[in-house]
């Protein structure tokens, strides 16, 4: 397929138009779970297994997604239970309160680790600066140069700006 008929989704991966293929479900699958991880937004209780779920069942295409989910939803879920659900929603919701240089470690921006993201969101002061392009210059401008082109590229996607938008107001 031409990449003039593909978007650039959040967690990288091209998906085609018409909706996502099998490998990007994968990337889908592999990005929350970085999202969620520890080091990022610490969501306790989002594995492998239910992130497949999430994904496979349509609820949830990107981390924003996640922010977003009702206590129905998950349980309609095969295997999963109201205790579950209620555990998970609840530690969704605890990981609004986390700092900005987490969610830039769980955005999985290209080249740019834990200390790369604390570097940037010491210049920034919320989410949606990371896609003015002043302030994007600003707060990039402690990376690589290397790095500093990748995350700009990662970041002019329409696909990753949407995302990016999306996830700002989801944790307001």
């Amino acid at each position: 397929m031409a990449e003039e008929t593909q978007t650039l989704k959040i967690g990288g991966c091209y998906q085609p138009e018409d909706g996502p293929d099998d490998e990007c479900g994968e990337q889908v699958i592999q990005h929350l779970l970085h999202f969620a991880s520890r080091g990022a937004m610490g969501i306790r209780g989002l594995g492998p297994g239910l992130a497949q779920k999430l994904v496979e069942g349509g609820l949830v295409e990107s981390p924003a997604d996640l922010y977003y989910l009702r206590e129905e939803q998950l349980i309609a879920l095969p295997g999963v239970g109201s205790k579950t659900a209620l555990k998970l929603l609840f530690a969704i919701e605890g990981s609004r309160t986390r700092s900005l240089e987490r969610v830039l470690v769980g955005l999985g921006l290209p080249g740019v680790g834990p200390s790369g993201a604390e570097s940037i969101a010491a210049r920034l002061t919320n989410l949606e600066q990371l896609l003015g392009e002043e302030s994007m210059d600003l707060a990039l401008g402690s990376l690589g140069l290397a790095t500093q082109v990748e995350v700009s590229r990662f970041l002019d996607q329409t696909g990753t700006r949407n995302g990016v938008l999306r996830l700002a107001e989801a944790l307001r």
